[in-house]
């Protein structure tokens, strides 16, 4: 992969690729978010995907899919978020589920700390599954909520033909509202560690979130 290129985008940008921590954003507030008892609140989103891969044979490839992410918030600083990737329809995909626990620790930011599960598989059949590890911060720039996230997967189990070492992902997002129920938003996905199967040089997304 890549790496230079995306050591270069993380210095560049610097503080701005930093999970959206004001309102009208996928993170939002402790003032606009409902506790587990007053009723369900959180946000659903769907996007399209397209990407570059390199598969275990270095053989390189482009795949075009869909993203959709869940988030049910829990409490006025915790929340479940689940993600669903899947690219030519079933060949390759992702799915993670991450409790996620907000700390307002910088002026101006939000961070958050996850832990929870993923998976991957190939035609259908798991090739990894890992308990995940998730670090995040954010902030608004301007009225766009700038989001990056790093995840990393320490795989329990994987397929004895697939090569799935321990991988991470840095996910830059950036989210614009529409209206206080909708936003735009796009994302910028990369893997920067791991041997894994099928390995995510880079993947762009764009797609349109909804609360509820």
């Amino acid at each position: 992969m890549a790496l230079n290129k995306k050591t270069t985008l993380i210095a560049a940008l610097g503080a701005l690729i930093l999970p959206a921590a004001a309102k009208h954003h996928a993170v939002e507030p402790a003032a606009e978010t409902k506790s587990c008892c007053d009723g369900l609140s959180g946000l659903y989103g769907v996007g399209y995907s397209s990407g570059n891969f390199t598969a275990a044979d270095g053989s390189e490839g482009q795949a075009d899919g869909i993203t959709l992410g869940l988030r049910f918030d829990i409490a006025d600083d915790t929340e479940i978020f689940f993600l669903y990737q899947d690219f030519e329809n079933g060949g390759f995909n992702e799915a993670t589920a991450v409790l996620r626990k907000s700390y307002d620790l910088i002026d101006g930011f939000t961070t958050k700390a996850g832990i929870g599960y993923g998976t991957q598989s190939l035609i259908g059949t798991p090739s990894s599954t890992a308990i995940v590890g998730e670090l995040a911060i954010g902030t608004e720039i301007a009225g766009v909520g700038i989001n990056l996230t790093y995840d990393h997967n320490f795989v329990i189990d994987s397929d004895a033909d697939a090569i799935n070492d321990d991988f991470a992902t840095m996910h830059l997002v950036g989210i614009y509202p529409l209206s206080d129920s909708m936003n735009l938003w796009a994302a910028y996905e990369w893997q920067v560690s791991g041997d894994t199967f099928i390995e995510k040089d880079d993947v762009t997304s764009v797609g349109i979130g909804i609360r509820f």
